[in-house]
C-alpha cells in the first residue's frame, strides 16, 4: 500500500430508531459534509435526508451485495472522498454488513469514525429497571436452533440482565425457547417500537409474555427488544455444576494483573460459583473438581 495515499474518511452515523428528531447534530453535520452516503435501504435513507433537506448520492449496502458494495466503498475512499455509513435505524456495524466492512478498513489503515446516537438497547434496559450492575447484549440469536440453544444454555446462569432483539413473526417461538432454558418464571420486559407513535412496553414473566402473544394472537409488529432479568444469585449450592470455562476466565483475569481474591470476587458476582472455590483453584488447580463446585 502507498504510504502517502490520502484516503477519505468513513463516518458511522446512528440514525433515529423512530422519532426523526432524535438525530444528533454531529450526524447531520457529517451527512452534509459527506461526498456520498452508504445506506441499507435507499428509500428509508432518502426519507430521512429529505426531512432535513440534505441531498447526497446514495450507495446501497445490504446483506445481498456485501462483497461488491465493500469494493465500491473502498474505491470511493481511495479517491479521497468522505462517506457516511448509516443503517435503516440505529447504529451501523452491529449485526449488519457494516461489521464486515470494519476489518477491511483496518487492514488498509483507512480512517473511520463512529458517532454515538440513538439505540433501542439502552432505553429498553432503563425501562426494565434490571440493570443496576450492567447488562449483556446478545441482539438477534442465531438462526440455527442448535446454535441458539447453545447460546441460551451458556447464558442461563448469568446474573446480569440479557437483552435480545426479536423478530415479530417468531416472537412466540422465541419467548418459548428462552423461557424453556431460563425458566418460564423469569421476569422480563418486552419493548416495542421505542420512540415511535405506538410505543408499547409489556412486563411479566416469560410465561406470561408467551401466553399473551399466543392466546390473544397478538401480532406485535415493528422492532421488538426483550430484556430478561438475570439469574438469581441464591443458586450457589454445593454440588451445583460449574462450567470449566469459568476457571479459564479466572486464570486470564489473574494473568492480566488481578489478585486471586479479585478474580474470585468478579466471577462470583456474575456466575453461580463461590469466590473461595475460584481462589482455591488459582492457588492449587488440583484441589478443585472442574465439574462440581466444592
Amino acid at each position: 500500500m502507498e504510504t502517502d495515499k490520502e484516503w477519505g474518511t468513513l463516518v458511522f452515523c446512528p440514525t433515529p430508531i423512530g422519532n426523526l428528531q432524535d438525530i444528533t447534530l454531529r450526524t447531520l453535520q457529517a451527512m452534509r459534509q459527506a461526498d456520498c452516503i452508504v445506506c441499507e435501504d435507499t428509500r428509508v435513507t432518502r426519507k430521512l435526508l429529505s426531512h432535513y433537506h440534505i441531498h447526497k448520492p446514495l450507495v446501497s449496502f445490504h446483506k445481498d451485495n456485501v462483497k461488491s458494495a465493500i469494493e465500491g466503498i473502498l474505491r470511493i475512499l481511495e479517491e479521497g472522498k468522505n462517506c457516511v455509513l448509516v443503517t435503516d435505524a440505529g447504529t451501523p456495524g452491529i449485526q449488519d454488513p457494516g461489521s464486515e466492512l470494519i476489518p477491511e478498513l483496518e487492514k488498509r489503515d483507512i480512517p473511520f469514525v463512529v458517532l454515538p446516537g440513538p439505540s433501542a438497547v439502552l432505553p429498553a434496559v432503563v425501562y426494565s429497571g434490571f440493570a443496576s450492575d450492567g447488562f449483556i447484549f446478545l441482539g438477534f440469536l442465531p438462526q440455527r436452533k442448535a446454535e441458539r440453544m447453545r447460546v441460551l444454555q451458556n447464558m442461563s446462569s448469568v446474573t446480569l440482565p440479557i437483552v435480545f432483539f426479536l423478530s415479530p413473526h417468531r416472537l412466540y417461538d422465541m419467548l418459548e425457547e428462552v423461557g424453556g432454558i431460563f425458566g418460564d418464571q423469569r421476569e422480563a420486559i418486552l419493548c416495542r417500537e421505542i420512540t415511535k407513535l405506538y410505543e408499547e412496553r409489556i412486563r411479566g414473566t416469560l410465561h406470561e409474555l408467551g401466553e399473551l402473544t399466543r392466546e390473544k394472537n397478538r401480532k406485535l409488529r415493528g422492532e421488538l427488544v426483550l430484556v430478561v432479568r438475570g439469574a438469581q444469585r441464591d443458586i450457589k449450592k454445593k454440588g451445583k455444576e460449574v462450567p470449566s470455562e469459568l476457571f479459564s476466565l479466572a486464570r486470564e483475569l489473574v494473568a492480566r494483573g488481578l489478585s486471586r481474591k479479585e478474580g474470585g470476587e468478579i466471577i462470583s458476582t456474575h456466575f453461580p460459583v463461590r469466590k473461595n472455590t475460584i481462589k482455591r483453584y488459582l492457588h492449587n488447580p488440583g484441589s478443585v473438581d472442574f465439574t462440581k463446585e466444592n
